[in-house]
């Protein structure tokens, strides 16, 4: 049951105070409603830390908050501490590239406090979270003064990991695709590693996991019946997933079971017990196409010199000169024989080249072979 426009971030009002009201009568239904069917709004108004905590691993849940803790105990399942794993495990060697965002906010009265999402490592310059991390329910942006970001947090007993500083104000962002990229001013040591996106759609029912930390904790892994809905599964924005989420979690990297590739952002709530509900993630795919500090990192491979054909080339499209790119040679120039060698998809990862595409051509599945980007339908 979720109440207005949820996130992963922390309760709504309304819901803290309906657990508040029926705790004594029912401690363990609603322990349960907590986990499985809420999910945090993007108000900065709730799961707030005191300032004083800024730069700490380790933050105290504000006593009115507390049972939030029991909630994730006794769902320790659904939250696996990634800390518990052996460091050969999978899931320790991708925990290098996921840590918490801390946020120092001020807000009008000059009352200040921390706030947190998850964010992902993409390169060794910038991290991905969501971009309603830094905004109020309402709308307004949050004031913050200062961030960080704390990677290897895996034990709030032995491994606390290290936090480096980020630039507060994003980089590049979007408010209808929920992504914000901010610049670190610190570059990570060379034991934290960036995870690989991979610019595909899960299909219905597919495995999931989601690395985050649920109520600013340590590092969790979330992948028991963490899948893909198995109907209305992909909008425009969106794809679906019964993957568990707390406060803290907004701007998780949902990441494939079968590759370990990170293909959604997680930022928004409305799992419950019901078969039909479910939680959201922005699609990786169609963050991609919009942020061109994505499209930089993933098509940091190094090509020949030639003419190329840019990301937006779908089946059907018709080419035109302005989906081609320049790559130069070793002097910076382009070849001077006006050929164009090559079309190239940056969704294959490489994989499709296509010796000379013309002009006012219309790609075809004949174009570009087995690659699944062109499959027919």
């Amino acid at each position: 049951m979720t109440t207005g426009r949820t996130y992963g971030r922390g309760l709504h009002p309304r819901m803290l105070g309906l657990y508040c009201a029926f705790k004594a009568v029912n401690q363990a239904a609603i322990t349960l409603a907590l986990v499985i069917g809420f999910a945090a709004p993007s108000s900065g108004d709730e799961l707030r830390f005191p300032p004083d905590q800024f730069g700490q691993a380790n933050l105290a849940l504000p006593q009115s908050l507390e049972y939030l803790e029991t909630a994730l105990e006794e769902n320790a399942d659904n939250f696996e501490l990634v800390g518990g794993f052996t460091t050969s495990h999978r899931f320790r060697r991708l925990s290098a590239g996921v840590g918490r965002l801390d946020l120092l906010v001020e807000g009008r009265d000059g009352e200040k406090w921390v706030d947190v999402c998850t964010a992902s490592l993409i390169s060794k310059e910038y991290i991905l979270t969501a971009y309603h991390c830094f905004f109020t329910l309402s709308g307004r942006r949050l004031t913050i003064n200062a961030a960080r970001f704390r990677l290897g947090y895996l034990s709030s007993l032995t491994e606390h990991g290290e936090d480096f500083s980020v630039k507060p104000v994003p980089v590049e962002s979007d408010k209808t695709w929920d992504y914000a990229i901010l610049e670190l001013e610190e570059v990570p040591t060379e034991q934290y590693k960036p995870v690989r996106l991979a610019l595909v759609d899960p299909l219905p029912g597919q495995e999931l996991f989601i690395l985050h930390h649920p109520l600013a904790r340590a590092l969790r892994v979330t992948r028991r019946f963490c899948r893909a809905v198995q109907t209305n599964l992909v909008t425009e924005q969106d794809f679906r997933h019964r993957c568990d989420t707390l406060g803290g979690s907004s701007g998780a990297p949902v990441f494939s079971d079968a590759d370990d590739v990170v293909i959604g952002l997680h930022y928004k709530g409305g799992l419950s017990k019901s078969p039909d509900s479910f939680n959201s993630a922005k699609r990786l795919k169609t963050i991609a196409a919009r942020s061109e500090i994505i499209d930089a990192i993933i098509n940091l491979r190094p090509k020949e010199p030639g003419v190329y054909l840019s990301l937006r080339a779908t089946k059907g499209q018709k080419v035109t000169e302005r989906m081609f790119k320049m790559v130069g040679g070793a002097d910076g120039r382009p070849p001077d024989d006006g050929v164009r060698p090559y079309a190239y998809d940056r969704d294959i990862r490489g994989t499709c080249f296509i010796r000379n595409l013309p002009a006012d051509h219309r790609l075809a599945w004949a174009d570009v072979g087995l690659c699944r980007q062109f499959e027919p339908q």
